[in-house]
């Protein structure tokens, strides 16, 4: 084994973006290793069953990969860290909030419905209350004035659409020598030089 293979630490992404990419499928979307092998390597959706499969299986032993498969599934099960699915919701959930979901009209007007039993507390970006007194002598009441502010839905949205990879990869030109690709989602042959 090489000395930078048996140094490898698991937490750090792999220096192959395919092959990150493929551990990441088998760990975090639970496909199989022939279906995470075609989805990061485009080119071996040609190929027969058995050349993918003998692809994968080498791919997935690998001294880097197989520690990072690991390393991505026990991340995974640690109830402490949401899951992806769990983020989404939360995410689709700030999407969807509109203030109804936070008052209910009232005989005397608008009444906050706020407190973490709301289903959609977490779309809540800030709730600032104030007191003012209005009326007279012993006549003189308390008004409650309520600001609530929910978080951006089109921030909730482009969130989900990156997780999705939805968006076409980005082109940066760094030092106008070497040209950076951003790839969100399936994997693209890089620019030609010109």
């Amino acid at each position: 084994m090489k000395k930078a293979e048996k140094e490898y630490d698991p937490s750090k992404p792999i220096d192959i973006p395919a092959r990150e990419k493929f551990a990441h499928l088998i760990a975090i979307q639970g496909l199989s290793a022939s279906e995470a092998y075609r989805r990061a390597y485009p080119r071996s959706l040609k190929w027969d069953d058995k050349s993918v499969w003998e692809g994968a299986s080498k791919l997935r032993a690998h001294p880097k990969v197989l520690p990072r498969i690991q390393y991505l599934k026990a991340r995974l099960s640690d109830d402490s860290v949401m899951s992806v699915l769990e983020r989404k919701r939360i995410l689709a959930d700030i999407a969807r909030a509109k203030m109804s979901d936070f008052c209910s009209a009232g005989a005397e007007g608008f009444v906050p419905n706020i407190g973490t039993e709301n289903e959609h507390s977490h779309a809540l970006e800030s709730v600032e209350t104030r007191v003012t007194w209005s009326g007279e002598g012993d006549q003189r009441q308390p008004a409650f004035i309520t600001k609530i502010k929910l978080a951006s839905r089109t921030a909730a949205i482009d969130l989900l659409n990156k997780m999705e990879g939805s968006y076409a990869p980005e082109k940066l030109e760094v030092d106008n020598k070497t040209t950076v690709m951003i790839i969100q989602g399936e994997e693209q042959k890089p620019p030609r030089e010109e």
